[in-house]
């Protein structure tokens, strides 16, 4: 190894020259190991596949919600006309967003469907 100079003191953060970090290499080369399922799959991707599950259970001849994402909106629906009054303003808030993107996505392929439109046409002769 490399001998220290006359005067260099180890001490408090001055680390013996032979066992610092040689230049290029970092402190531990292989790293920690990564979880690649934690990468791929986001919050968004998650739940996702939760919502589109099926029921867990099943009892008797009840007819149950394909879907978990079915059988809570089964689920708000029933609260809500049962009275519950969080359920109603949040089944309302529901509607009014998806309305409100529903008519957002007929404008956008209307704007695609008559690209031209905003033009005047053109005289012939």
């Amino acid at each position: 190894m490399t001998e220290e100079p006359p005067d260099y003191a180890v001490g408090y953060k001055k680390p013996p020259l032979h066992s610092r970090f040689k230049k290029g290499q970092s402190g531990n080369p292989e790293g920690r190991r990564r979880h690649r399922d934690c990468r791929k799959k986001r919050l968004p991707a998650l739940l996702e596949e939760a919502l589109d599950r099926r029921p867990a259970t099943t009892r008797g001849r009840i007819r149950r919600a394909a879907t978990r994402r079915e059988a809570i909106v089964v689920a708000l629906v029933e609260k809500s006309a049962a009275g519950d009054l969080r359920a109603v303003k949040l089944l309302l808030d529901l509607v009014q967003k998806t309305e409100l993107a529903a008519a957002q996505a007929a404008e956008e392929v209307a704007e695609i469907g008559h690209g031209d439109a905003g033009e005047e046409p053109t005289p012939v002769g």
